[in-house]
Parts: C-alpha cells; structure tokens; sequence
C-alpha cells in the first residue's frame, strides 16, 4: 500500500503530468460547440471569444453547455488514449530499460510489484484526464457569462450533469491506461504501446459505428455521456470490467515469467 501511494504521488508531481493535463484542458477548447450555418462551426474558446467582443449575443451562449460538451468532441476523444497511458507506460518501461524492475520485483515480489503498477497507473490515467478537464472547466467560467451558468437537461440539474461528465472523464482515462499497461504483456517499447490505443480506438469506434443498436454494445466514448439517459450503469460496468480484466492480464502475466518479468 505505501508503494502504491509513493508511485501515485510520483506521477501527480512529475512535470509530464502537469503538461498533460494542460494540453488536455486545451483540447477541450476545441469541441465544436456553436453552429453558425451548415457549413460553419465554432469551437468553444472561438465562441468565448466572440461572445466577449458582443458579437454573439449571450442568448446563444451557455456556460453549462461549454463545459460539459468539452469532453465530448473535437481533438480530446481521439487523443485521450495517448496522454492518458502515457505516464503508467512511461514508467514500467523506462524501470525496465534502466534495470530498476529486477530490484524492485525483488524487494517486493512479482505479484505485489504487478499490483501496484497496475494501480498506480489506472489512478494516474484517470485523474490526469479529469484535472485536465477541471482546468477547463475553470477556464470557461472566465470565458462565458456567470448568468448562463445553469443548464436544467432531461436528467436535472446542471451539477448532477457535471458529477457524471467528471465521472466519465475519470473512467475514460483509467480505462485507456489499463489498456495501455496491458498491452506491455506482449512488447516493452514505449513508443508503440503508446501509439497502439490509438489505433485501437480507431478501429473501436468503427466497429461500434456499425453495430451500435446492438444491446449491451459501447464505443470508444460512451463513457462521456454517462447520465445523459443514453448511456448509464450498464456502460459504468462494461468499462469497469475492461479494466479490471486488462490490470489482471498484466499481473498474470508477470507471474507467469520466469525472468521476473524482464
């Protein structure tokens, strides 16, 4: 337990965890957000921005709106599985390039050393996105008027629409780096167990495209919509399995080596 709360507060403190969440918060801003016509579609931040110079009336402005469509389009959703398993996968694999697994394997054994890097990461990869999101959202309430604030949806209010965005974003991350660590199982460089989430989502989301109206069936990013009505405990379950199942492959697969895992 202590190792597993050092290593976590480890990664929250290393420099790449604050540029993460940074360029996450940055990528919100991109969602498409206000539609002018068919053909053209502002962004959040271009939004903002004109709204503060009074060319778009606040009518058509919604703060609660801005923050929570932030997490559902634009660049943030197809670049999530990256930055979310980088600092788990970073750091198994420079412990493994640098010879520091075989002590620590040592000093703690197999399955502890397996146990504490599969959590460590998850939390990491799923608070990383959400404290990316938080900045955002903190961000919006300079950029949009206060008096637009409440948003009252089909499910309530608007902080009952925030808790479950915040709760999807964390799912999101800790999903995507228990995917990233589970794919060390099968190669130890870095760089293409970062790249391969990526391409694993593409090739998610058009699966999911096409069979969607199959009960039971979740794409890539159906956790962002948790407590809309269209997605809801279901999908909390699928996702929290592939997590589970894919921090188990992990650990499994370090006591089934023979070479303490190097």
């Amino acid at each position: 337990m202590k190792e597993t709360i050092r290593q976590i507060k480890e990664n929250l403190f290393s420099w790449y965890y604050i540029l993460i969440a940074v360029i996450i918060a940055v990528l919100c801003f991109t969602t498409p957000y206000y539609m002018i016509n068919e053909n053209t579609t502002l962004s959040i931040i271009e939004t903002g921005m004109l709204e503060k110079r009074r060319i778009l009336s606040e009518e058509t402005i919604s703060l609660g709106r801005a923050i929570l469509s932030g997490a559902l389009g634009g660049w943030t959703t197809l670049f999530v599985p990256i930055f979310a398993s980088y600092i788990g996968v970073k750091r198994y694999c420079d412990e493994i390039r640098y010879g520091f697994k075989r002590y620590m394997v040592f000093k703690e054994g197999v399955c502890k050393y397996g146990i504490t890097r599969a959590v460590s990461s998850v939390i990491t990869g799923g608070s990383v996105l959400l404290v990316g999101y938080c900045i955002f959202s903190i961000l919006c309430c300079l950029l949009f008027p206060w008096k637009t604030l409440v948003l009252v949806n089909e499910e309530g209010s608007f902080i009952n629409a925030l808790f479950f965005r915040f709760l999807g974003v964390l799912l999101m991350g800790a999903l995507w780096s228990s995917i990233g660590l589970a794919i060390t199982v099968w190669t130890k460089d870095k760089y293409f167990v970062l790249c391969l989430p990526f391409v694993i989502r593409y090739i998610w989301n058009l699966w999911y495209q096409k069979n969607s109206e199959i009960p039971f069936v979740v794409g890539p990013d159906n956790m962002m919509k948790i407590g809309t009505g269209e997605f809801g405990l279901d999908s909390m379950i699928i996702y929290s399995v592939v997590i589970v199942l894919c921090c188990i492959l992990f650990v499994l697969e370090l006591r089934e080596r023979t070479d303490l895992g190097e």
